[in-house]
């Protein structure tokens, strides 16, 4: 069993002293990082005795890893975008699974699970990874829409007890918006830094499979195809370095509704041999530790799992400085951040690590002890059971 901190062991053993079970609701469709921390924290919670039941709203890829790590799953069903049925039926599933905590996810996860958690009367955590009003642009163009969905949500924070923010910035944000100062908790993500580990022919293995040269430098980025991660300035980014006679080339891991887009972009960039689009992998970290240098230009993000991943394979990052990157990718000691969109910038930081391979190799090592440090797995469990015992403590805040 793992240690717990203190209030931890406190929590577990008098506020619960049977096994603590706890319900993660999730979209579900699209695998992101947010599944990863989920599927973390599910894991990190069995590891003490209790118990996490997963509920996408959706049956999607989260639901079969779960189901394969031998995680209790109850798939929601969710019919269409706002299924207000689907709110009385997951409040049967908490009463169903006789649900402790009810731990809601970004803004659809609050939709459902907040109400849902109210009508059965149990304690709720919300987490928020990015700002909704930059997610929901997925959804809506206006700004107004997005705005009026922002301030919606804010509202069904008052069926929370706690929420949790990936940044500094969205937990203001949200203090700013309304929601009580005492509920809002800023909790950096974790990941299990020993299972980065990979041999070191693992390189010469991938590289093969994905038809490259093993002379080149691989520059490569994970992420869902869609338009917050704003690939196109990678590619971008990419012809520069190919038309300066850089020997690169770069992998893109993942799959999404701007895929197509991405392609056709890279064709008319005249650079389809150079770039490589592998479609979603279930071994992405595995994919990543042939990487030389680990890319992010996201127009938003929280703190990416896959930053974290990156550096704990020993990778430098170049990253867009949006969300919580600058407390993980430490400019010029963990890799470099350049403004959000500013492809000359990121061109010059890529070409600075292309060519100076030592510095390249210290910001990996950097990185790989920093994440060791403050960004582990057992960490992040421990604040998010800290985070529970807050929820259920009789003088927190209810509304």
């Amino acid at each position: 069993m793992a240690h717990l901190s203190p209030r931890a062991e406190v929590f577990q053993s008098k506020l619960y002293p049977g096994p603590l079970r706890v319900m993660h609701v999730m979209g579900g469709l699209i695998r992101s990082g947010v599944d990863s921390i989920i599927l973390t924290l599910a894991e990190g919670l069995r590891q003490i005795g209790g118990e996490a039941v997963l509920v996408p709203l959706v049956k999607g890829r989260i639901a079969e890893e779960a189901g394969e790590l031998g995680l209790t799953v109850d798939p929601l069903g969710k019919k269409f975008r706002y299924d207000l049925f689907s709110i009385l039926k997951l409040a049967r599933l908490i009463k169903k699974h006789k649900i402790d905590i009810l731990h809601s996810w970004e803004v659809n996860g609050a939709f459902y699970a907040c109400p849902a958690g109210r009508l059965a009367g149990v304690a709720q955590v919300n987490s928020w990874q990015i700002d909704p009003r930059e997610s929901l642009k997925q959804i809506y163009r206006r700004r107004l829409f997005r705005q009026l969905s922002f301030r919606y949500y804010i509202w069904l924070m008052r069926f929370c007890q706690r929420v949790i923010t990936a940044t500094p910035e969205l937990h203001r944000a949200l203090i700013d918006g309304g929601v009580s100062p005492i509920k809002v908790n800023y909790m950096p993500n974790g990941i299990d830094v020993d299972a980065y580990d990979f041999k070191e022919n693992t390189r010469k293995t991938i590289l093969s499979e994905l038809k490259l040269p093993s002379d080149v430098t691989v520059i490569g980025t994970a992420c869902r195809l869609q338009l917050i991660k704003n690939i196109p300035m990678l590619l971008k980014t990419a012809k520069r370095l190919i038309d300066a006679k850089e020997k690169v080339r770069f992998v893109i891991v993942g799959d999404g509704t701007e895929r197509q887009m991405l392609e056709d972009m890279v064709a008319e960039l005249q650079i389809t041999e150079y770039v490589r689009f592998t479609g979603w992998r279930t071994d992405a970290p595995k994919l990543m530790s042939a990487f030389d240098i680990f890319a992010l230009t996201s127009k938003d993000e929280g703190m990416p799992i896959v930053v974290l991943e990156a550096m704990a394979l020993g990778k430098p990052v170049v990253g867009t400085n949006v969300g919580a990157m600058n407390e993980c990718v430490l400019h010029g000691q963990t890799g470099l951040l350049v403004p959000s969109d500013n492809v000359n910038q990121m061109t010059e930081f890529l070409r600075l690590l292309v060519r100076d391979k030592d510095r390249a190799c210290r910001f990996g090592e950097a990185g790989r002890t920093l994440v060791k440090r403050q960004f582990s797995k057992e960490i992040m469990v421990q604040r998010t059971l800290e985070v529970y015992s807050a929820a259920v403590d009789p003088i927190s805040v209810s509304s």
